[in-house]
């Protein structure tokens, strides 16, 4: 059995060095005959190139086709001659025990086709705008540490090209629970991913991106809709406003608050901007029963 672990990259090259060398055959318990990485790049200056031809040549280097995260992971995996992929990011640092665990999991566990691993930040919180996709417990399957079979991969067509900034990894976890496909938490696969700071104008892209990727996701998922509402959005502001902002105040003495503010209007401007979907369904649920009623 053979893993390829897939990269997608973009200019971020300091980043990109530090990910690949914990990947290294001498830094991995995984036997290197087990597995190949496989670098899919999106960077027009294609110096990542340059980079792995220097310092890992181990490491396959292929052109992204420049239409986001989404397409660059597809791509990355059309190279992979593993049988399982699995996925992580540039900016990532994975435990040396982290392929040795998928490895031994899938081995262990025949009728399992997609894994996902812990993944941590490493160190405390100490400002609103450090974020960092923190997955403890599983449930997520966030992009940077999972792991498929390629045929379900295949199956699935991998991941949705619509989405060209976020929510791919929401919208295959969701395509994959759909169709019934058990996914299994290993704790041990263990990925750190630092702390990334989001100030200014990144902060306004941040939450651009995720509301286009949230309506682009209820648009093709209609039915989430019943969770995925108006009121979630309403809750997730009352929530952030208690548990988070008022509280982050004194722990990162205003720290990044403008992140912080844009979290909490982001939150109840997706709630305005769902409410009329939101009343729509509540309405055809009502409707049966007033006709009913009426007859």
């Amino acid at each position: 059995m053979k893993l390829s672990v897939i990269i997608p990259t973009c200019h971020r090259n300091q980043l990109l060095r530090k990910c690949l060398a914990l990947l290294k055959p001498d830094n991995q318990s995984l036997a290197s005959h087990c597995y190949e990485v496989i670098v899919s790049d999106d960077g027009r200056l294609e110096n990542a190139k340059e980079l792995i031809e220097k310092e890992y040549p181990w490491v396959q280097w292929v052109r992204g086709p420049y239409k986001g995260p989404a397409a660059n992971r597809n791509t990355g995996a059309a190279y992979a001659t593993g049988d399982w992929l699995l996925f992580t990011d540039d900016d990532c640092l994975p435990d040396k025990d982290w392929l040795l665990v998928y490895y031994q999991a899938i081995l262990k566990n025949p009728g399992i086709q997609v894994f996902e691993g812990r993944s941590t930040a490493g160190t405390p919180r100490r400002a609103f705008s450090e974020l960092a996709p923190i997955n403890e417990r599983g449930g997520f399957l966030p992009s940077c540490n999972f792991g498929i079979h390629k045929q379900v991969f295949q199956q699935m067509n991998g991941f949705d090209q619509e989405y060209p900034f976020s929510f791919e990894d929401m919208d295959l976890h969701y395509r994959l629970k759909q169709q019934g496909f058990e996914i299994q938490f290993l704790k041990e696969a263990l990925i750190i991913h630092p702390w990334r700071i989001t100030t200014g104008q990144n902060s306004v892209r941040f939450f651009a991106n995720q509301q286009q990727g949230i309506l682009t996701f209820i648009g093709k998922h209609p039915e989430v809709l019943e969770s995925f509402n108006s009121k979630h959005f309403l809750a997730m502001f009352t929530k952030k406003l208690s548990r988070d902002f008022i509280p982050g105040l004194i722990k990162y003495k205003g720290r990044g608050i403008g992140h912080a503010f844009r979290e909490l209007y982001f939150n109840i401007k997706m709630g305005f901007i769902l409410l009329p979907s939101t009343l729509g369904l509540l309405w055809q649920k009502r409707r049966p029963a007033s006709l009913t009623s009426s007859g």
